[in-house]
């Protein structure tokens, strides 16, 4: 399957040491399976740099890296869905630490989607 990543630059391999906290689906690298998605994520990308002075206000970059993802018995996943209240209470409590923390441990070990 190819997975791909929009943003203000190349990612030629996952790196999840650079990744942030607080997101909604908790500390990772984030992909689609849907290059018009990732598209989409590069202004976002690109705007964020440009707000935190990591980039100049006049750039225009923008960079859609590709990675092939191959499903093993080492790789645990929950596939949400629907964006219904489970989702919905999973993503808040990755959002806010202290907010159904019993939620966000019940997928600790696992990838979720």
């Amino acid at each position: 399957m190819l997975l791909y990543h929009g943003s203000f630059t190349q990612m030629p391999e996952i790196d999840l040491s650079k990744c942030k906290q607080g997101k909604d689906f908790g500390h990772g690298f984030y992909v689609t399976s849907s290059y018009k998605q990732a598209q989409s994520f590069v202004p976002l990308s690109v705007n964020k740099q440009v707000k935190e002075g990591l980039l100049p206000s006049d750039t225009s970059s923008s960079y859609i890296s590709v990675f092939k993802f191959h499903l093993n018995s080492e790789i645990s996943i929950h596939l949400f869905n629907a964006a219904d209240r489970n989702w919905l209470h999973f993503v808040a409590s990755n959002r806010r630490k202290s907010l159904l923390p019993e939620i966000r441990n019940q997928y600790s070990s696992v990838v979720t989607c």
